[in-house]
């Protein structure tokens, strides 16, 4: 052997080695090196040739040598594969192979099928049915769309979810079933029947689709459960909440709401802040009280609550005895130091209590008002915020019956001290004013009446303001956990009745007084004192007409209980128009009280205002409370920085410190007596002069203005009441009494008037002259002046009205007086004789006081002179 040659297995496998995807990418290629086939002698003689060249050029040189036989190795265009379809020149997909140019790939919607003709078998795309889809290429069959989807045609590529509110439960679908009504699905794609869930807005409870009531948030899928926490949210989705300032039961009908004041602070059912408890969060639990504060707090041990109740009642008697010497002081016409300051805290006191009544209407007042209002709750005598519910148990009703029943036992309690105090003897003067009078102690229980008399009727009033629910149930505004038209309710209206006819009586009495009060005794108008004492007596009848205003306060809530912007407008325009009247009559008899009263009043109408926006709903809600603060501040600051300052002047009025003091209270200075005197008297001595310029007097007066007029009118009548000079008669005598008595007849007026003068002439006689227990003061005009205001000045428009009617036989009648005196045309005396009404002699051309009357010139220029000095 040479070495050279080896041994080999007797056969040998030759194959084709491709790509792995060359079916997909090249599927032509693919065919082609199928068909490809060489014997093996051929294949040893190219391998051979090869060595001595290189394999491409071997390679060509096959091809042109053989191209017959590679030509029947070229596939067939139209033999398409599984996968792909039979296209045209244009790349369209053919359904039979006649105009088929190549294959091409199946697109996603459609799937690849085989068919057969006279050349064979090859493949086309066909779209899917339009119940499936097929999302990939190639693709030999089409899939059935799952559950929650459809296909709306042929040919889709994806299958389209079943919009929300729909579903569909089987595969395969071209529709999605709609879900019933009021349901709807969280998601889209849904997959069977449980997926409808309520929609938003209702919520579901034993398979029923609900309303949700105001004040509950219902997103999708809201059932019971999820709102009272008993079953686990899914994913994505919210659960059903309550709002803050509503509240539900969940031992009811957890979605029917209740709106609640304050406590209620959302969320699940049944939660209530502060410790209260109940469907709207007002009640306190059994052993617990309403502090002022809002939060519920523990009642103390029964001895600890006996020595508390004690300490809180025990005041109550030397208070009240004391109110009534307080009371029983006479009326003075000129403002006293004391005076000023209990004005200005009774206007305290009355605006307190006015913001205690707004205060309840609904609305997103500032916190600094809400704890205002409970700071001064007291005031309302409610004594829940002191513990009145650690003594009083028994629930609301009771409670209720406890605070109307308040305003008469106090009534009751200054009878009882009246009726104890009769058993002082009268041996001394101590004793004596120790003593009550029943006209001092009717005072006395008008005062209280009047200075409650907004937080009366409010109470009185309580048991009607019905506001509605979101459920439809109606609950009383201040006490919300009673429901209305209940038996409950039936027992409050009955107690709310009695109080308000406390009020009522209160009211019709004092319109009463006002009418009747001018033909009274000074005793009997010394018992309705209170009524009048703060105002001018031409104004005699503005503390009725506030009687009217405070009623009028709790009537919006009342009339529209469930509309609290509506309650808040009433209350504005109602305010505004007090405000006017106020600012036009200027009725309290002191300037600074009629001053602080305008101001105030006008700081509440800016706080009803922020009361509105509230209501609104404003964005703006630090604005707000900015400006309630704001309002709050300023109101409690005029009262308390004023009360302080007119305390100190009063302090030093009192004692002669200052002689300032009585100019602040008067915003002013006063006009001294003595001044008054001097020019009082000169023009009297001027009238009696200048009789002759009667015509020249009348025509100047014409000239006057309204006001001037008027203020002319009003001096007069003050000169006739306050100080006792009749204007119609003789000043100061029992005589003129019967010719006071003819003019007043004459002028309409009634008999009360014309026994004016006698009982002012009288006012020499020891009498009381103020029927509250004061004896043994001797009267003067000013001691009787309430029953000479009642009498005259509180008729003021009457009297004018008549000199109107009658001024011509007034003058008849004072020309005949003239002559009857014996006085000439020139108006002198006759010899010897003195002009009426108790004027200056003349004699001689001189009055007896050296003052000169030479010339009718000189008359008509003094006239002049005394007519502008004054």
């Amino acid at each position: 052997a040479q070495g050279n040659q080896k041994t080999m297995m007797n056969k040998a496998y030759i194959g084709k080695t491709v790509s792995s995807n060359l079916r997909v990418k090249a599927p032509i290629v693919e065919q082609f090196v199928s068909q490809i086939n060489f014997d093996m002698e051929e294949t040893q003689a190219m391998l051979l040739a090869a060595r001595s060249t290189n394999y491409s050029e071997v390679a060509c040189e096959w091809v042109r040598a053989n191209r017959p036989r590679w030509h029947a190795w070229r596939p067939d265009a139209s033999n398409c594969l599984a996968g792909f379809g039979v296209v045209d020149t244009a790349q369209c997909f053919l359904t039979e192979r006649r105009n088929a140019t190549s294959c091409e790939v199946c697109q996603p919607g459609s799937f690849s099928e085989a068919f057969f003709d006279e050349k064979g078998a090859t493949y086309r795309c066909v779209p899917c049915a339009a119940d499936s889809h097929q999302t990939r290429s190639a693709a030999s069959a089409c899939d059935l769309c799952p559950a929650g989807t459809y296909t709306k045609s042929a040919g889709e590529e994806k299958c389209t979810s079943c919009e929300v509110g729909r579903y569909q439960s089987g595969e395969g679908k071209t529709i999605c079933m709609e879900c019933s009504d009021r349901r709807t699905t969280l998601f889209q794609a849904g997959a069977s029947l449980e997926a409808c869930v309520c929609q938003k807005d209702f919520i579901e409870q034993n398979g029923t689709c609900n309303s949700c009531g105001l004040g509950l948030q219902c997103p999708k899928g809201s059932t019971v459960e999820l709102l009272l926490g008993t079953a686990n949210v899914t994913e994505g989705q919210d659960a059903p909440s309550l709002q803050s300032g509503f509240q539900s039961d969940p031992h009811g009908v957890p979605y029917k709401t209740f709106r609640c004041r304050e406590f209620c602070p959302g969320g699940t059912p049944g939660v209530c802040s502060a410790g209260r408890m109940g469907p709207t969060c007002s009640e306190c639990p059994v052993g617990t009280f309403a502090s002022y504060s809002g939060p519920c707090l523990q009642c103390p041990e029964e001895s600890i609550w006996g020595l508390w109740l004690t300490l809180l009642l025990l005041p109550i008697l030397p208070v009240t005895a004391i109110s009534y010497y307080v009371v029983a002081q006479p009326y003075i016409p000129r403002s006293s130091p004391t005076y000023v300051v209990s004005s200005i805290l009774g206007e305290a006191i009355n605006q307190l209590q006015e913001l205690l009544v707004v205060s309840a209407v609904p609305s997103a007042w500032p916190p600094v008002v809400m704890e205002t209002a409970a700071v001064f709750e007291i005031l309302s005598l409610n004594l829940e915020v002191v513990g009145l519910g650690c003594f009083v148990t028994g629930g609301t009703v009771r409670r209720f019956l406890a605070h109307t029943m308040i305003f008469p036992a106090v009534l009751l309690l200054v009878v009882v001290l009246s009726v104890l105090s009769r058993f002082f003897k009268e041996k001394t003067c101590f004793s004596q004013r120790l003593r009550w009078t029943w006209f001092g102690t009717l005072a006395l229980m008008g005062t209280f009446c009047q200075t409650t008399f907004p937080t009366m009727a409010n109470v009185g009033l309580s048991p009607l303001m019905c506001y509605a629910h979101p459920s439809g149930e109606e609950s009383v505004l201040k006490y919300s956990n009673i429901f209305c038209w209940t038996e409950s309710h039936a027992v409050m209206l009955a107690m709310g009745f009695s109080l308000l006819l406390i009020a009522l009586a209160f009211l019709v009495l004092c319109l009463w007084a006002a009418w009747s009060a001018p033909g009274w005794s000074p005793q009997a108008q010394a018992a309705a004192k209170f009524l009048f004492a703060d105002f001018r007596p031409e104004h005699w009848w503005y503390g009725t007409l506030l009687l009217f205003r405070e009623l009028l306060l709790s009537m919006p809530s009342v009339l529209v209980p469930s509309s609290p912007a509506l309650q808040l407008a009433l209350l504005q325009a109602w305010l505004l128009l007090f405000l006017v009247l106020q600012s036009y009559v200027r009725p309290k008899k002191l300037p600074v009280v009629n001053l602080i009263s305008a101001v105030t009043n006008c700081i509440f109408v800016m706080l009803l205002a922020v009361g509105l926006g509230g209501i609104q709903g404003s964005d703006q809600d630090q604005v707000l409370e900015t400006a309630g603060a704001i309002i709050c501040i300023l109101l409690f600051t005029i009262f308390s920085i004023i009360l302080i300052l007119f305390a100190f002047v009063a302090l030093l009025w009192q004692l002669n410190v200052s002689s300032t003091a009585e100019h602040w209270s008067n915003l002013g200075p006063v006009p001294r007596a003595k001044t008054m005197y001097f020019l009082l008297r000169n023009l009297a001595r001027s009238m009696e002069v200048a009789k002759v310029h009667k015509e020249f007097l009348l025509e100047r007066m014409e000239e006057l203005g309204t006001y001037d007029a008027r203020m002319v009118l009003t001096s007069l009548l003050i000169l006739q009441c306050e100080i006792g000079i009749d204007s119609l008669g003789t000043a100061g005598s029992a005589a003129a009494a019967p010719r006071y008595a003819a003019s007043g007849s004459s002028l309409g007026i009634r008999g009360s008037q014309a026994s004016m003068a006698s009982a002012i002439s009288a006012a020499s006689v020891k009498t009381d002259t103020s029927g509250l227990g004061h004896r043994g003061r001797i009267a003067t005009p000013s001691a009787v002046a309430l029953r000479a205001g009642l009498g005259s000045r509180a008729r003021m428009s009457r009297i004018a009205s008549a000199l109107q009617r009658s001024n011509q036989t007034l003058f008849d009648q004072d020309d005949s007086s003239d002559s009857a005196d014996g006085s000439g045309s020139d108006g002198r005396s006759p010899p010897g004789g003195s002009p009426r009404g108790g004027s200056p002699r003349v004699s001689s051309g001189r009055f007896e006081d050296g003052s000169d009357t030479n010339s009718n010139e000189r008359k008509a220029s003094s006239v002049v002179q005394i007519r502008i000095a004054v």
